[in-house]
């Protein structure tokens, strides 16, 4: 099989089974934090249908060449599924059991993550070629490394063929708090998995299922588990049965519960996906059907939230409720939750609930999904969530919710929105993933606290082949598929909308921890004050009675850019968040008294933007009003150190390692000594030696620092003070120049003191200086220049017998002066390596 193409694509958009991408991007980069994820997608092209492909992700290098740890790259074919088009409306009245899926109207979605090999038989050809997507998600440990990393992720056929994409990852230097306030609520369908596999329900082997199938929920930040206290609390609006978990009977007119299943379910729940709470449904099921088992019959009766009979059973119910959860200690874990449901019956429940009150007299707490805003019903409720639309029609004003989410907040309560079918932008298998990261984002831009969505894992009957549903939009029903059945140990595979569902809420989760300092709160909420709203702007595609909402290709490629600007900007913000002032001066180990006059000498951010616009763009300007400063030196240290810590994006822009920036600006730290040793004032001189730094026109790469001329095409060398000079440390900072700078340069070049050729009757022949001598080719000799007597003594003076002899370089360099020789500057030459 050949391989035609192999290119990155666009990770916001879906990849279309017989549409060739426009792109093609043969490298890739990721900007992670410790403990982070992020993805990238990538598509081969295939001439014709006749191989096996595997995908191999090589072990990740840093820029040394050394192997990485913490952080882990999986690449993984998508399968392709059978889909369905549209949706349906709901038919009133509706059956209890679902009508057949439509057969027609299908389409493919590649929505399953299945893995990095890939059979022929699954593969998707249309008019001889084959589009086979690909899922790259990259995983730091807390403990990963800073630094920038890269690997290729290879595809390979059958009979050899080969090629190759290129993954750059810079990790920075901050951790991903783990103990985090995001509240995503997915759904979880239990007996879904255990009919799948055929296991019995909550048994060991399903259990053992369910702890990998929870794992990617728990990892994306999943804190309420689902479970059920009635018999399909949904009126059986899935595939698959939802069971209650709680085995209602009545015996001679007295109820009983056993909570086998609720038991072994909540304590999984708990112990091992470690939720914060368990919402129990429903109270106000769909339809409003209770089902028990009486004198040994299965009964099915119609319980109306008020009525007699509803009463009587619920009021048993909690009574045995509430006594079982004290003394399984799980009563303030657990939520009583509703769904969709009529303002009176909810008032129904929330008045008989609160007759049962624990030994405390505590009330159990009550949430649900809500349709309106109802002030009266929302203080009595725990957990409140209203549909995206609500916000997004502005029938409850943004600044209200926000408002309202603040108080709630400060009450210990909680408050998500939820999106649902017939949404634009959705959460389907036909939809881009990027329409999963900007619900996250427009979210998050409300106030909320979190997201809810049914569902994770509400399975049809062979959902690796189709997943159709006959009245909703294919996929609204999980997000996550499951493995085969075949495999020894089945393990879930994620959706690429899961994963940018995922990604998205990493960012905001990163805005929520860098919001902590003042600093950045404005800057976080002004990033999310211009989410743009692409609520609505879909239309029905007609198929099926109510179709599916789809936008135009304008508009998705707005949401899909949206979503990277977003995503950047967090990018942006983390590079200043992860290197300021501080953090700074702590890295090129700056003296406590110069940072004590950073910290002093604040200015108003418009202050600071005057400075740094004129030092970038009327650079004369600046350097003239910095004259004329009475403390100028204090003033210079404090600009100059800011404007380093904004150059920071600018180095990880560019993929130039945190080794280079800190090695830069520690020239910071020696110039800073000088100053308070030669001008007697804390802060820095050489400003115009140091702007090279700061216009990223000087760089240190190990021992050495180089100055690129784009003019001459040279690169000038220079010998930062404080460190011994080597062969070899000298040999590994060319090496490193060979690979760091382009290959328009040809040649270093060097002119300093270092390269006289007086040295050498001065110095051991093991001398550091003579062994970075021999590093250059010795073109001339400027015999004027006094630059040894400057840096040997510390000052020029006429009178050589004034030089102090407390080294044996001054004592021969005294001598030699005091003969009326002159050591003079050398310039030599050094042709570059073509290794670039």
């Amino acid at each position: 099989m050949g391989i035609s193409q192999y290119t990155f694509i666009k990770k916001e958009r879906r990849a279309e089974w017989d549409r060739i991408p426009e792109q093609h991007r043969q490298e890739e980069r990721l900007l992670l934090w410790q403990g982070d994820r992020g993805n990238a997608a990538a598509e081969v092209i295939l001439d014709e249908k006749a191989e096996d492909l595997e995908l191999i992700a090589d072990p990740v290098m840093n820029e040394k060449g050394n192997l990485s740890e913490g952080i882990e790259v999986r690449a993984e074919f998508q399968k392709w599924i059978s889909t369905y088009t549209g949706s349906n409306w709901i038919p009133e009245p509706r059956s209890y059991r679902l009508p057949e899926a439509p057969k027609g109207d299908k389409s493919y979605s590649a929505d399953v993550i299945y893995g990095s090999q890939m059979e022929r038989e699954k593969l998707l050809e249309k008019n001889g070629r084959i589009i086979q997507p690909i899922w790259i998600t990259v995983s730091t440990t807390q403990d990963a490394k800073p630094g920038l990393y890269s690997t290729k992720i290879r595809v390979r056929t059958e009979q050899g063929g080969e090629q190759s994409l290129k993954l750059k990852i810079r990790v920075l230097d901050l951790k991903l708090d783990q103990d985090n306030e995001y509240y995503l609520n997915l759904w979880q369908y239990p007996y879904a998995s255990a009919a799948y596999y055929q296991v019995e329900p909550f048994g060991r082997e399903h259990l053992q299922i369910m702890k990998r199938q929870m794992r990617p929920y728990m990892e994306a930040g999943g804190k309420i588990g689902t479970a059920s206290i009635v018999e399909e609390p949904w009126y059986h609006q899935t595939w698959c049965d939802y069971p209650s978990m709680v085995r209602w009977k009545r015996e001679n007119g007295k109820w009983q519960f056993e909570y086998g299943e609720f038991d072994r379910w909540t304590g999984f729940l708990l112990k091992e996906v470690k939720v914060s709470y368990i919402e129990c449904y429903s109270v106000v099921p769909w339809g409003n059907v209770l089902r028990y088992r009486e004198d040994g019959k299965e009964i099915e009766k119609q319980a109306e939230p008020g009525s007699e009979f509803w009463t009587e059973a619920w009021s048993a119910f909690l009574q045995s409720f509430v006594q079982h959860l004290e003394e399984k200690g799980w009563f303030d874990r657990m939520i009583l939750a509703m769904d969709e449901r009529p303002k009176e019956e909810m008032e129904a429940a929330l008045n008989l609930i609160a007759t049962f009150p624990d030994r405390h007299g505590n009330s159990l707490k009550v949430g649900g999904a809500v349709v309106h805003y109802n002030k009266e019903m929302w203080d009595r409720l725990f957990t409140v969530t209203p549909h995206l639309s609500a916000l997004a029609n502005e029938e409850i004003p943004q600044e209200l919710f926000r408002e309202i989410v603040r108080r709630r907040r400060q009450e210990g309560k909680l408050t998500s929105i939820y999106s649902m079918i017939h949404d634009y932008p959705g959460i389907f298998s036909m939809s881009d993933p990027g329409e999963a990261a900007w619900t996250i984002w427009y979210i998050e831009s409300c106030g909320a606290d979190g997201f809810l969505k049914w569902a994770y894992d509400a399975w049809c009957k062979d959902p690796l082949e189709e997943n159709v549903h006959c009245y909703f939009e294919a996929g609204d029903m999980f997000l996550v598929y499951p493995g085969e059945r075949r495999e020894k140990e089945p393990d879930v595979r994620v959706s690429p909308r899961f994963r940018m569902l995922e990604e998205a809420i990493h960012d905001v989760r990163k805005l929520c921890q860098m919001k902590k300092v003042p600093e950045y709160e404005k800057k976080a909420e002004q990033l999310l004050d211009s989410v743009r709203c692409f609520y609505g702007k879909g239309k029905s595609n007609g198929v099926g009675t109510a179709g599916f909402m789809e936008a135009d290709e304008q508009i998705k490629r707005e949401l899909a850019e949206e979503v990277e600007r977003l995503h950047r900007a967090v990018g942006i913000l983390s590079c200043r968040y992860a290197v300021d002032e501080e953090q700074l001066m702590e890295r090129i180990r700056l003296p406590k008294e110069g940072r004590d006059v950073v910290r002093i000498l604040k200015m108003t951010e418009q202050e600071y933007h005057r400075w740094k616009e004129l030092f970038y763009k009327k650079e004369e300007k600046f350097f003239e009003m910095l004259a004329g400063e009475q403390e100028k030196e204090g003033l210079l240290l404090s600009l100059y150190v800011r404007f380093a810590t904004d150059l920071y994006k600018e180095y990880v822009e560019k993929e130039i390692p945190d080794e280079v920036y800190d090695a830069t600006f520690s020239d910071f730290t020696i110039w800073y000594r000088h100053c308070v040793k030669e001008r007697k004032k804390i802060g820095l001189c050489e400003e115009q030696w140091l702007k090279l730094h700061l216009k990223m026109k000087l760089f240190r790469l190990g021992r050495l620092q180089f100055e690129p001329d784009e003019g001459q095409k040279v690169i000038h060398v220079h010998v930062p003070e404080g460190e011994s000079l080597s062969r070899e440390g000298c040999e590994a900072s060319f090496a490193w120049a060979d690979r760091f700078f382009g290959s328009s340069y040809k040649l270093y070049d060097c002119e300093s003191w270092l390269l006289s050729p007086a040295l050498k009757e001065l110095l051991e022949k093991e001398s550091g200086i003579l062994q970075f001598q021999n590093c250059f080719e010795i073109q001339s000799v400027n015999l004027e220049n006094r630059q040894a007597e400057e840096r040997v003594f510390g000052r020029i003076l006429e009178d050589p017998e004034a030089y102090p002899e407390n080294t044996s370089l001054q004592k021969a360099l005294k001598n030699y002066l005091s003969e009326g020789k002159k050591p003079g500057v050398g310039y030599g030459c050094r042709i570059r390596k073509k290794i670039f």
